[in-house]
This record gives C-alpha cells, sequence and structure tokens, in this order.
C-alpha cells in the first residue's frame, strides 16, 4: 500500500512538472510568434500627382509640367527602406523661351511626356499613429517622347524637335497623415537634378544638352499592407 502510495504521489510531482514546463514552453513560443508578427516588414503601395516647376537657372525650354506616379515602399529595415517608382509627366514648351535658340529665330510649341522609373533610399524621420515625415534620395531612368515642333520665323516651316532620355537625381521630403490603420494620405517637395543630359536636336542640327532640373511638388495616398 505504501509503496501504491508513493508511486502515485511521485507521478503526480512529473506530472505536474511536465504540465509547467509545457505550458511555459507554449508561452514562449506564442511570444515569440507575436513578436514575429509585430516585426514583420511594412510595405506600402502609394499614387500621388505632381506638379512640376522646371526652367531653373539658364534653361527656359518649358514652363510647367503635370503627371501621375506610383511607388512601392519597403521597410525592411526600418527607419530605412527602399522604394521603386514610376510615372507618366507632360511637360509643357515655353514658346518665349530663347535659351536653345534665339527668339527672333523662331519659337518652340507643344510637349514632351516623361516616363521616370527608379527607385529610393528612404529615411523615416518621425513616424507615430497620426503623422509621419520621410525624407527620398533616388535616381531615375527618364524615357523622352517628345511632340515638340520648331517653327521658323522667316519661312513659318515646322520642324520636329528631337529629345534625349535623361537620368536625374531626385530628393523629397513628404508629410503624411494617418485616415486609419491602413489609409495615410500625403503631400511633399522635392528637386531633380540632372546627372546625365540628353540632346535637344532638329533634323539636321544638334542643338543642346536638355535639361530636366527643377523643383516640384506632390501629394496622394498610401496603402499599408
Amino acid at each position: 500500500m505504501k509503496i501504491l502510495v508513493r508511486s502515485l504521489l511521485i507521478g503526480f510531482v512529473a506530472a505536474s512538472v511536465f504540465a509547467q514546463t509545457t505550458y511555459e514552453y507554449t508561452s514562449r513560443q506564442w511570444e515569440v510568434e507575436e513578436w514575429v508578427e509585430e516585426e514583420e516588414p511594412v510595405n506600402e503601395f502609394a499614387g500621388y500627382f505632381l506638379v512640376g516647376f522646371p526652367g531653373q537657372g539658364d534653361f527656359d525650354l518649358y514652363k510647367s509640367t503635370y503627371g501621375v506616379g506610383v511607388q512601392y515602399r519597403n521597410w525592411s529595415w526600418d527607419p530605412f527602406g527602399f522604394a521603386l517608382d514610376g510615372g507618366i509627366y507632360r511637360t509643357e514648351a515655353d514658346s518665349s523661351s530663347d535659351s536653345v535658340l534665339p527668339e527672333e529665330k523662331g519659337s518652340f510649341d507643344g510637349d514632351i511626356i516623361q516616363y521616370p522609373l527608379g527607385a529610393s533610399a528612404l529615411y523615416q524621420l518621425y513616424f507615430s499613429e497620426e503623422w509621419g515625415v520621410t525624407f527620398e534620395l533616388g535616381l531615375r531612368y527618364v524615357f523622352i517622347t517628345s511632340n515638340m515642333e520648331y517653327t521658323w520665323k522667316d519661312t513659318g516651316e515646322k520642324e520636329d524637335v528631337d529629345v534625349g532620355h535623361g537620368f536625374i537625381l531626385v530628393a523629397a521630403l513628404d508629410g503624411d497623415y494617418a485616415l486609419n490603420e491602413a489609409w495615410r494620405v500625403f503631400g511633399g517637395v522635392g528637386l531633380q537634378q540632372d546627372i546625365v543630359k540628353g540632346k535637344l536636336s532638329l533634323a539636321d542640327e544638334d542643338l543642346r544638352d536638355n535639361e530636366l532640373k527643377g523643383f516640384f511638388a506632390r501629394f496622394g495616398i498610401r496603402y499599408i499592407f
């Protein structure tokens, strides 16, 4: 009888220890899984409208830019991240330009369509449940389709203007506001600077390097997933 009671006590203690160990292990496993869930990278997809102000310095061929863009962002190394960006912008020619050819010879009209495509490095300067501020520095290869013409004043003859593709550096500062956990609206300002310039040319004459440098403002909405 004593042996039976002792065996039951030993079995009870062993079962208690096993149950406690299993509980602690399961609890820790849940904590690890919850931590992994909380630490998953945050992804964002954004759409935005852009207004550009080209023609800085001694280059006055363009007078306005309007367009739309999309951007994917990843914050795997928060507060650092990266972005992939693409867009389509329309840039209107300035008919009173005299930085490419003298105004008394003729005038430019029409526009160019830009298709910028590239990537950026991101740094989150500030982030909360409601507000955020992000700095972006990136590179874009800009494919260009030209719809510009040059009209000679003395003959009235029109010539198509060819515009080569370009490569630019982009820097921007955006602020955003949370509508809810998944959606945030944003707006910002930035500048772009030429790295590799395309060529401006007529059918039988190279004119000068094209310049895309200038300032811009943009606003849009982001979806976090």
